[in-house]
């Protein structure tokens, strides 16, 4: 998970990858990183749905993904 949460987001931010989500199967939590202009910001859930902000038609309810 090091990789995602530290070298992944560095890259991705790098290069101007708008949203990346964490799916953490031991937490049970997805962490989503937006990126606005310069600036990233994230959101952890631990329940409830998740929408993109950049594919409208994704969304996503967390407690399906460890089913």
């Amino acid at each position: 998970m090091e990789t995602d949460y530290v070298k992944k987001r560095s890259l991705y931010q790098r290069t101007g990858v708008q949203e990346y989500w964490i799916a953490d199967r031991e937490r049970r939590t997805v962490e989503v990183w937006r990126l606005e202009g310069a600036r990233a910001s994230s959101e952890l859930y631990q329940a409830g749905e998740i929408k993109s902000t950049l594919i409208p038609a994704l969304a996503v309810e967390v407690s399906s993904l460890w089913q």
